[in-house]
């Protein structure tokens, strides 16, 4: 960077001198420059000023000595030094966005622009390092090892990107290094992103008895694919028709982060029927990532054995005359619910004709009843 670094004063002493268009010569003609006095006559006792200017090509200290020579009269020296310094980089944009990219993708970031200024610079060994590699991928481009850029001329990284191996929000700090001259940081930010949260029913069977608690076989499970999900507390939701007849416990899914390809188990799925033929929708609930395609889960059950019971009741009475049995008889119900007719018994037997049996008043608002299994 060229610096205006001072003026002196020529003056014509005991007569004339003339100056020619180039009157003047260095010894260091590359850091240091002169200007002024050209193409004039000065008469004894005029001046004319000598501007000069430094513009180091190293760093150090500088050091030339200015000849003014005119074309009639006596030279002039002037001794000129400096200190050469190397300039600083500046970075464009300070900053880039990478937006949210799932594991096993890379999203593109950008690129920045590393500019001199204030002098030249010297870039390291390994201009680029980041505090965030694993995540994020920061190639030179053209800011190549131990290059130099002269003041005011830029290079460009190459294209940053962003790898997740790590799940939401993610920031990196580039530093660019210089062996000459000062270095500058950028800073990139982006999201990993979760991925997709799948239940799998497969291998599960859930049949019983109507009206009866029983477990299910087999096991359900959550698994992850796209890249990792964290599972709520509640991690499966229950949906259709027959939802309230089941209950399937979290198991190892409860909060849990499941790993790309990996899975957790549910717990037990227990149901207490109340058709013969029932349906479960599950979906997975996460909390950091989505929900794939719901699981269906399908259910049997079979009613119960209706029985009559007697036990303590006693007929007494004379031959012709009508009469109440002592004692009550029931039917009861076992290994499944079971829906009786409107007419639940019927009498057979030799002396069928000479028995009746009505039913007792109840105090179900329906019938046919439905007796559950004990």
């Amino acid at each position: 960077m060229s610096t205006a670094c001072s003026t002196y004063t020529v003056t014509a002493n005991a007569g004339s001198v003339t100056f020619g268009a180039s009157p003047f010569t260095h010894t260091d003609g590359t850091d240091f420059s002169a200007s002024g006095c050209t193409s004039l006559t000065l008469t004894s006792g005029q001046t004319c000023t000598v501007s000069v200017s430094f513009d180091p090509t190293v760093a150090g200290a500088l050091s030339d000595t200015l000849t003014i020579t005119p074309t009639t009269g006596g030279a002039a020296t002037v001794a000129l030094t400096g200190t050469g310094a190397y300039g600083s980089l500046v970075a464009s944009p300070t900053s880039l966005t990478c937006g949210t990219v799932t594991e096993g993708s890379s999203g593109n970031c950008g690129t920045v622009t590393l500019t001199a200024t204030n002098g030249s610079v010297v870039l390291g060994a390994t201009p680029l390092s980041n505090s965030n590699a694993p995540n994020f991928a920061t190639p030179v481009g053209t800011c190549t090892a131990s290059s130099t850029l002269a003041n005011g001329a830029s290079c460009t990284t190459g294209t940053v990107t962003l790898n997740p191996v790590a799940y939401g929000a993610l920031t990196d700090t580039v530093s660019v290094a210089a062996t000459s001259g000062t270095g500058t940081t950028f800073t990139v930010s982006g999201t990993g992103g979760y991925g997709v949260a799948t239940v799998s029913v497969t291998g599960v069977t859930c049949s019983g008895a109507i009206g009866v608690a029983a477990s299910c076989t087999g096991t359900a499970t959550i698994s992850a694919s796209g890249a990792s999900v964290i599972l709520a507390a509640t991690p499966v939701s229950l949906s259709g028709a027959n939802a309230a007849d089941f209950a399937v416990g979290a198991g190892a899914c409860a909060s849990a982060t499941v790993a790309k390809n990996a899975s957790c188990n549910l717990g037990v799925i227990s149901f207490t029927p109340t058709a013969t033929s029932e349906s479960l929708t599950l979906n997975a609930v996460p909390s950091s990532g989505t929900a794939g395609t719901a699981a269906t889960l399908t259910g049997t059950a079979s009613y119960g054995t209706a029985a009559v019971s007697v036990t303590g009741v006693s007929c007494t009475s004379g031959i012709g005359v009508a009469s109440s049995c002592s004692g009550t008889a029931k039917i009861a119900a076992t290994g499944g619910a079971v829906i009786l007719s409107a007419t639940p018994v019927t009498v057979a037997g030799t002396n069928a004709a000479d028995f009746s049996v009505a039913r007792a008043p109840a105090p179900r608002p329906r019938w046919p009843p439905v007796l559950h299994a004990t």
